[in-house]
């Protein structure tokens, strides 16, 4: 369990032990109190009990002023995303909780897996133009959509709307919906009324484009913090294969950021440019932000459909501006602040403890998921070693997995 600050022992004094909450809006942070000796012992009626105190806070409040949640019992205390949080007591269910207690090594992978994963798909699904209706895909095929503007086969069309545009008229179908109505004349022609208008319904493919901002800056505790970062790639790489993402790299280390590889579904090449990274120096994370947003909007044009995933996989730390002597926090809620008004869907992994308050206001200002993946050490690996070896009944790569994972455990 995480060691406890004076910040915690302080909440936990001031917060009525049966659960009571409290929005901490300077740190983005919930806090909430349950009557437990250890926040293992929690159950699915805790959730039930502490979703009356949150409907007493607010919980649309508590979603848009905070982006994690600190679950205080007794003896010790939990730290997690407010999104999985808010989720577990709608479903009055503590498993998704629990689950993050889980301290086995060989879990933390999977972990990673189906969070990175729930929350990219959440994303994808999170589509800013104006959709008709979306087909059935199945697989990793790209899906199809109709839309009422952009580009695409016309297939139908639908009473149009007051800003329809001259381009997106159905004039054939419009005169016939005149006709229809007895708005026609043998010497005048047709008479068109605003509410014959008719539009276009297009079907077009709808794409998804990602761009990985990777921190290629200097980590403290580099072998386990850049093992964990280059997971949660291999995730994302491994969704893009699976639904057919145009990705693309953007790193940013030293003065500026500088784009590893344009848009491609050429998920081998990314792997390649992920194994080609080099990690040291400074972190100009405005100008990573400013890149990867450049990239996504210039690859989006004017289509309506396509959609924008941004993933900022960073330490935390951000200490050069774009420009000699720029006023760096400026800069950061700048491009912030844009994302958040924008199409682009962002998802924030927070890898190490440096400038936490910082990367969490930067997410509420992004509109973006601020999730803190849990460090992978070698321990993670043995143990991933010493399971796939068993899974696959190889006897000798058990014992020589089995004999690096006890070393681990005694180190």
């Amino acid at each position: 369990m995480p060691k406890e600050s004076a910040t915690i022992k302080r909440i936990r004094r001031k917060l009525p032990r049966k659960y009571g909450c409290r929005i901490y809006e300077r740190d983005f942070n919930l806090a909430i109190r349950f009557p437990h000796r250890k926040i293992s012992q929690l159950e699915d009626e805790d959730m039930v009990l502490a979703r009356e105190s949150l409907e007493i806070t607010g919980i649309e409040e508590i979603s848009d002023k905070t982006v994690s949640a600190y679950l205080i019992a007794d003896r010790d205390h939990l730290e997690v995303e407010v999104e999985l949080f808010l989720d577990a007591v709608e479903e009055g269910a503590a498993a998704p909780v629990l689950q993050t207690l889980v301290m086995e090594e060989s879990q933390k992978k999977v972990m990673i897996d189906n969070q990175v994963r729930k929350i990219v798909d959440e994303l994808s699904r999170e589509k800013h133009s104006k959709s008709v209706s979306t087909s059935s895909g199945a697989g990793g095929k790209v899906k199809g959509s109709y839309t009422l503007e952009g580009r695409g086969r016309v297939v139908g069309y639908r009473p149009g709307r007051k800003d329809t545009s001259f381009g997106d008229v159905a004039i054939v179908p419009t005169i016939r919906r005149a006709i229809q109505e007895g708005s026609f004349d043998p010497l005048r022609g047709v008479k068109i009324k605003p509410h014959h208008v008719q539009e276009k319904i297009y079907r077009s493919r709808t794409r998804t484009n990602l761009c990985i901002v990777v921190d290629t800056s200097f980590y403290s505790d580099s072998v386990r913090e850049i093992s964990t970062l280059e997971w949660i790639i291999r995730i994302l790489l491994t969704m893009a294969y699976e639904k057919r993402y145009h990705v693309s790299f953007v790193s940013f280390s030293g003065n500026r950021a500088k784009v590893e590889m344009p848009f491609t579904t050429d998920v081998d090449r990314g792997a390649e440019v992920v194994d080609r990274f080099e990690f040291g120096g400074l972190s100009p994370l405005a100008s990573g932000l400013k890149t990867g947003f450049e990239m996504l909007e210039k690859q989006r044009g004017d289509r309506a459909e396509i959609v924008s995933l941004m993933v900022i996989i960073t330490r935390g730390k951000a200490n050069v501006p774009l420009y000699p002597g720029g006023f760096l926090r400026r800069e950061l809620v700048y491009y912030a602040k844009l994302l958040g008004g924008s199409t682009v869907n962002t998802l924030i992994a927070h890898i190490g403890d440096e400038e936490e308050h910082m990367i969490k206001e930067l997410s509420l200002r992004a509109n973006a998921r601020y999730y803190k993946p849990p460090i992978l050490s070698d321990r993670v690996h043995a143990a991933s070693d010493f399971l796939e070896n068993l899974g696959k009944g190889d006897e000798k790569g058990v014992v020589e997995s089995g004999l690096k994972l006890l070393k681990e455990i005694e180190d």
